[in-house]
């Protein structure tokens, strides 16, 4: 059984031979090929090569294009700093504030730099390994997206203090989201990859996403004709899962971190949507390669009877540091778990 199929059917609940492997690996392509991550955030055929590379050593079944979110910001006019071990962040906003942002010209995705080679990055990985993993394009909700042009401060003043310039502001980022959704697709991805940002318990309150965050990804999600998993952007989102799981093509949804329990998650999501569980990405070198086996196996242990399952990592990318030994424990848990 291939990657790609294994992840089809683990999303339509049907048997397959073993657990998808779906952890965030893709900043760890350029470890695995020798090249700098100035260079892998800017050559799609460095990143293609890196995420090729990702399949071989570790038997993942899915990929994403680049966890670049500051590359859609920078695509809005916010600056980038590079650096040698962690993606590039942004070292300065575009704009300062909401109404900033409504003068603010949105990038044209068929000739923006950055988002070229986003795109590309894609079309080359699919290329390469769409036959045998599922490919996906991620990139920012409508909600999340206008943080990166103003930074969350001044966002988040935004949806507390300036409600009279949301919905223009909500009409251009969904209208954004849509198109830039699409053109992922038109590269190959097979679903989307979607922010969860600012759904989580530490940004928002119950009032903000019942009113104003709900209605925005439910119209955005609508017009997108693919399925769509929801990430957790490093924060836990399991007290809002039962908001996820009822937008439209949203199929699976990340609830990985330790700290979140998995049954609470499940039961929050129902029974016929997947959940990605596991381990916490970014923290993954600070553990010993026997205590990520023992966790892996206690996790799939947990979940032996529930074929909506995928294991996986929270947050962004695992980073640099991390001995493969310990990717390779988590392929193992998964491995001798067996079929499903």
């Amino acid at each position: 059984m291939t990657g790609k199929e294994r992840f089809i059917l683990t999303l339509q609940g049907k048997a397959v031979d073993r657990r998808p492997f779906v952890p965030i690996l893709c900043m760890y392509g350029a470890k695995l090929i020798g090249v700098t991550l100035d260079r892998y955030y800017r050559e799609p055929a460095l990143y293609a090569a890196g995420q090729a590379a990702v399949v071989e050593r570790f038997s993942v079944d899915a990929l994403i294009s680049p966890l670049f979110y500051s590359g859609e910001g920078e695509a809005f006019g916010s600056k980038l700093r590079f650096h040698e071990f962690m993606p590039p962040n942004i070292k300065k906003m575009a704009v300062s504030s909401a109404k900033d942002y409504i003068k603010l010209g949105f990038p044209d995705i068929e000739t923006n730099p950055t988002l070229a080679y986003m795109r590309q990055s894609l079309r080359m990985t699919a290329k390469r390994c769409g036959n045998d993993v599922s490919v996906g394009g991620i990139l920012s909700n409508p909600v999340d997206l206008p943080s990166l042009a103003m930074g969350i401060d001044g966002w988040i003043d935004a949806l507390l203090f300036q409600k009279e310039l949301l919905n223009e502001i909500f009409e251009r980022t969904v209208e954004f989201f849509v198109s830039w959704g699409r053109a992922l697709l038109s590269e190959g991805a097979t679903f989307l990859v979607s922010s969860g940002g600012f759904l989580n318990s530490t940004t928002v309150t119950q009032e903000m996403v019942e009113n104003t965050i709900s209605p925005v990804l439910k119209k955005a999600y609508a017009a997108i004709n693919a399925p769509i998993v929801i990430h957790d952007g490093g924060g836990s989102i399991l007290p809002f899962l039962d908001v996820y799981k009822g937008l439209p093509n949203v199929v699976a949804l990340y609830s990985a971190s330790p700290k979140d329990n998995l049954q609470e998650a499940r039961r929050l999501v129902g029974c016929d949507n997947t959940l990605v569980g596991g381990l916490d990405g970014p923290t993954l070198d600070k553990l010993g390669r026997e205590d990520i086996y023992n966790r892996c196996r206690a996790i799939l242990e947990d979940r032996k009877d529930d074929r909506f399952f995928m294991l996986g990592t929270s947050g962004p990318d695992i980073p640099l540091s991390t001995p493969p030994e310990n990717i390779l424990a988590m392929l193992q848990a998964v491995t001798e778990a067996g079929c499903m």
